[in-house]
């Protein structure tokens, strides 16, 4: 059976290229190096126990500095932490995360992004179940798109801090810079976050549910979240009925990696809440339906810079092929 292919420059957006083959595109009968597709479950992932060190431990980073993490905490930070060098989105997969910032509080549980933009001080808080957590990291801005007001409405959608009065303390605090590779300390005679007033603008923290971010079932994916330059973008890839099948697809420009957190409905072969796949820029592929009547919810991140992935991620990621999203046959016949 003949396969159409598209070829695509800027993800969904740019030029594009079609061609009819005879075979189908996305198999390989094995794949060894770097740039080769891969899936693993968060939870999996080696994490040292709390303590007064950062907590994220990193899965993916590109040159250009935009980065993906897991953080893992069972208490609450016993320090105050600040990017300097990125903004800052956080996914939590399990549990709840009480974000105390420099511009008021807020509770973010299982399903919810956070916002923490550049240079803005902030503690973790966990209140009662472990957490987990995704964070993903860009060097430039991210800000809300405002391309499809129908499918993400920051007035409705969107919730900001609550900002309430807090006293100055005596206790000595610590202060973890995140920048340069490297994490700076500094141990403060007070606590950074304490505000007497909020005075104006624009609250710049942020956090929704990612079942608010409404999937197109008129196009394509459309991203909620972007840079300028679109070198880092976030759509929903949850579950759209009647939508067909996507097509065998070679993206130029972009490694794609597709986070399902919940079901009930399986996302063709990826079912277990907490699975991470990826697919390298210029890798043939096509995956499953999202036209799943149980429903589900899922993510997808795209990074113009090609992820070089750490070895706590390769320690338990499996080669996968590119149709169904499934293990690879040859990595499974390896064990």
């Amino acid at each position: 059976m003949s396969e159409i292919e598209h070829w695509t420059r800027e993800g969904f957006a740019g030029d594009g290229a079609h061609v009819r083959r005879p075979d189908f595109g996305p198999q390989f009968l094995r794949a060894e190096g770097s740039h080769v597709p891969r899936r693993l479950n968060v939870a999996n992932v080696a994490v040292a126990p709390d303590g007064a060190g950062a907590a994220a431990v990193e899965l993916a980073k590109a040159t250009s500095g935009a980065r993906l993490s897991l953080v893992s905490r069972r208490s609450s930070t016993p320090y105050v932490e600040r990017n300097v060098d990125c903004d800052e989105v956080y996914f939590v997969q399990h549990g709840e995360a009480r974000v105390r910032t420099s511009f008021g509080t807020l509770t973010a549980g299982a399903g919810e992004f956070v916002c923490i933009p550049r240079g803005v001080t902030y503690q973790i808080g966990v209140p009662a179940d472990p957490l987990l957590a995704v964070l993903i990291e860009s060097p430039k801005a991210l800000r809300l798109s405002t391309k499809r007001p129908d499918l993400l409405d920051p007035e409705r959608d969107v919730r900001r801090p609550v900002f309430a009065a807090s006293p100055a303390g005596n206790d000595e605090v610590l202060l973890l810079l995140k920048g340069g590779n490297a994490t700076t300390r500094f141990l403060l005679p007070h606590d950074p976050l304490a505000a007497s007033e909020f005075l104006g603008g624009v609250q710049p923290v942020w956090k929704v549910h990612l079942s608010q971010v409404r999937p197109a079932t008129d196009s394509s994916p459309v991203q909620f979240l972007e840079t300028d330059g679109n070198d880092v973008l976030l759509y929903t890839l949850s579950a759209r009925p009647g939508r067909r099948r996507p097509p065998v697809h070679i993206n130029a420009d972009y490694d794609e990696i597709i986070y399902y957190f919940c079901g009930p409905g399986a996302w063709g072969a990826v079912d277990e809440p907490g699975t991470l796949t990826c697919v390298p820029r210029g890798v043939a592929h096509q995956g499953p339906s999202e036209d799943v009547p149980a429903g589900y919810l899922a993510w997808l991140l795209e990074t113009r810079e090609t992820l070089q992935w750490s070895p706590a991620a390769l320690a338990v990621a499996e080669l996968m092929e590119t149709d169904m999203y499934g293990r690879h046959t040859s990595a499974a016949a390896t064990r």
